[in-house]
């Protein structure tokens, strides 16, 4: 359960880019075949234009969203609560709004970000005790971390 935040988000990401490539291939189409500059506009007869765009741009902020968790996760074994908070309102919003979307997909999402903030990080205490020097005095706290591409934390 703890490792699956950031994948989640990612295959929900993909899953609404290609919910975007069923739904919109025409309008996506059209915004190839403008040359992409200026071709989403806010006119009625080019709004599936800019449903498509929106799509795209949600989704692959869903995956870019999803390989961050992935990789602070992996950092710290922990996540912050307002990341859950924050994408649990995000997506009731969301999910009263349009009722008949995929932002219901984020509150499961939520909830298990929210469950692993809870959760007491078991993994730097790991890293402290390796980035100790052997016959160093044991400190309560160094004062810099390196991990294991030479990045303090």
């Amino acid at each position: 359960m703890r490792r699956f935040c950031g994948p989640l988000l990612m295959a929900t990401g993909v899953l609404d880019l290609l919910v975007c490539l069923l739904l919109y291939p025409a309008p996506l189409g059209a915004i190839a075949r403008g040359g992409f500059f200026n071709t989403v506009e806010r006119q009625p007869p080019q709004l599936d234009r800019e449903v498509a765009f929106w799509h795209v741009a949600a989704g692959t902020m869903m995956v870019l969203l999803g390989a961050l968790v992935h990789w602070a996760q992996a950092r710290t074994a922990t996540l912050p609560a307002f990341l859950g908070w924050s994408l649990l309102a995000f997506g009731a919003a969301g999910a009263i709004l349009v009722p008949v979307s995929g932002f219901w997909a984020l509150l499961p999402q939520a909830g298990l970000i929210l469950a692993v903030s809870r959760r007491r990080p078991a993994r730097p205490a790991r890293r402290l005790e390796a980035a100790r020097a052997p016959g160093a005095p044991v400190t309560a706290r160094p004062a810099a971390v390196l991990d294991r591409e030479g990045e303090t934390w």
